[in-house]
């Protein structure tokens, strides 16, 4: 089969052009992955863990508007810190009704502990605003201090332990996170390295080829052109340079032919030369007699 210098720079082309596609392809599904990991730990162990610091926010909120009511003399005030109190539980309870229904595996019993601790700490604080509204701050002081203190204190611990789930969760995905990322560097530089090293190869490949060709080419036309007419080049590639071989050898041999026809003619001429010679003797020696 022929393999001209054309097509061996086309597959070599074609070679390039395909790990050049190929470093894009692995270039952008490794970028899915990473984006994929970077989307997971935001929707999961970063989201949890903001909702659950967000529980602690809503609680300790809850527990100031407690004993501003236990400590407040105005009615009106009190009535308002009741209202603002129910807001928020009410958000608190959404909150953790979410993160129940969202929590890892391992972290799902700790917000049941929660859960269970929060109804608790809901029914303490309906009775010091009871008795806050009643007028008796003092009893919902005291109330507020002991109780739902402990029950608060209760709540927090399952909380700190699901805080410090969450923080190993989004280390183990930042450590997934950071292998995906050197697995993709080193793929995409292997790739390219590859492709530079069959660039290279390719082109000294060529550049090997039509060099060899040419530089036989050379000895032989400068051999030639001393005289010596007894030169046959010789190349075992099939493409555009042993074509060019092919020419110049038959141009020697039609040389060789040429001269060989010359030195014939040169001979029969000087064969008649000396047979005229000859007779022009005799034709001397005739005469003399």
């Amino acid at each position: 089969m022929r393999s001209t210098i054309k097509a061996k720079l086309g597959v070599t082309f074609a070679i390039i052009v395909t790990m050049l596609i190929a470093i894009v392809a692995i270039g952008v599904s490794q970028m899915s992955h990473m984006n994929t990991d970077i989307v997971d730990v935001i929707d999961g162990p970063a989201k949890r863990q903001a909702r659950s610091l967000r529980v602690q926010v809503e609680v300790n909120e809850i527990i100031r508007l407690e004993k501003n009511m236990a400590l407040s003399k105005d009615p009106a005030q009190v009535r308002e810190f009741d209202q603002e109190s129910l807001s928020k539980i009410a958000a608190t309870s959404d909150l953790i009704r979410q993160a129940v229904e969202n929590a890892s595996a391992t972290a799902k019993p700790r917000w049941t502990e929660v859960s269970v601790a929060w109804e608790k700490v809901k029914q303490i604080n309906q009775n010091v605003r009871t008795l806050a509204l009643a007028g008796k701050g003092d009893d919902a002081g005291l109330l507020s201090l002991s109780q739902s203190r402990d029950a608060v204190k209760n709540m927090y611990g399952s909380l700190d332990e699901i805080v410090s789930i969450n923080d190993g969760l989004m280390t183990e995905a930042k450590t997934k996170t950071a292998a995906s990322y050197e697995d993709a560097r080193t793929m995409l530089v292997g790739v390219a390295i590859a492709a530079i090293l069959i660039a290279v190869g390719s082109a000294v490949w060529v550049s090997l080829i039509v060099s060899r060709g040419l530089k036989q080419l050379g000895s032989a036309l400068t051999q030639v052109a001393g005289g010596d007419l007894t030169q046959t080049i010789t190349v075992r590639s099939n493409d555009e340079i042993k074509d060019l071989v092919d020419t110049t050898n038959s141009m020697i041999e039609r040389l060789r032919s040429v001269v060989g026809n010359s030195s014939l003619a040169a001979d029969s001429v000087a064969g008649g030369s000396q047979q005229l010679s000859a007779s022009s003797e005799q034709v001397s020696q005739g005469a003399t007699e």
